[in-house]
């Protein structure tokens, strides 16, 4: 027996499946996905932007500190050469002098000898300043009153410095104890004048010097009593070969440093 016929109207493979549609999004959501997509975009932009800024920051600390070390450098250089050229400008001063009293024959051998210590002796000063610049790393010197021996003045200078060899003042016993400590004197020995300078600290301090600065030495060209004199008389007091310059040169200062720079120098008998 026969199947009966399909009926092509009703055959599966002519049906076509639509599928249901769906509803759209309502439009408080498509506000809603909108905003989540702009949140993250504004986000994403900070984070990026603080992420270079960051970058941006280190690199400007980075230069500013090469430029302060740089700067530092330069101003030590400065410093330096100011040290240097003063007492090379005494030697040649001293020298100058030698050359001229050779030239007099008025002149006698004992002055001749006293030149030529003061040359010895000024060679050395210049040698010991090119080692202590090498070796030393410059210090602020704290606002306060300090004693020093005066290395070096520079007025020409902008702005005008002065250099020093800090040390420590003793009086009394302490004096002795000190000066015994040092090896300057043996156990047995009186300490003249009960006064001792300590000198054992490394290193020269440079130090801003104001112009209008109050400078008071003893004996100023043999006179009696305190002198006051100005800085640029200090600096020529400090290259000049006179024998009551050499005193003066010799003995140290008490200083006064004032908001970085020095305001006073008042020079201290010694011994």
């Amino acid at each position: 027996m026969q199947a009966p016929p399909r009926d092509p109207s009703t055959d599966d493979r002519d049906v076509i499946v639509i599928p249901e549609a769906r509803s759209p999004l309502p439009g408080w959501l498509l506000l809603v996905i909108a905003g989540a997509a702009a949140i993250g975009l504004i986000v994403g932009a900070v984070t990026t932007y603080s992420t270079l800024r960051n970058h941006l920051d280190a690199r400007d600390a980075a230069i500013v500190a090469a430029t302060d070390r740089a700067v530092a450098a330069e101003a030590d250089a400065q410093r330096a050469a100011v040290q240097i050229g003063v007492l090379e400008s005494r030697a040649a001063d001293l020298r100058a002098v030698l050359d001229r009293s050779r030239a007099r024959t008025v002149v006698v051998g004992a002055s001749r000898v006293e030149l030529r210590r003061q040359l010895a002796r000024v060679r050395r000063e210049l040698e010991r300043a090119k080692a202590r610049i090498a070796a030393n790393s410059e210090t602020p010197t704290a606002d306060g009153r300090h004693i020093a021996k005066i290395v070096a003045v520079g007025s020409t200078q902008d702005p005008p410095v002065v250099v020093l060899d800090l040390g420590r003042w003793f009086t009394g016993q302490r004096a002795r104890q000190a000066a015994i400590a040092d090896g300057a004197l043996d156990p047995g020995d009186v300490l003249p004048h009960g006064r001792y300078l300590r000198n054992a600290r490394p290193g020269w301090r440079t130090v801003p010097l104001d112009p209008g600065a109050l400078v008071s030495v003893r004996g100023w060209h043999r006179r009696a009593g305190v002198s006051l004199i100005t800085v640029d008389e200090l600096e020529r007091l400090m290259r000049s070969s006179r024998s009551w310059a050499d005193r003066i040169r010799h003995d140290p200062f008490w200083v006064t440093v004032e908001g970085g720079r020095m305001t006073t120098l008042r020079e201290q008998r010694y011994p």
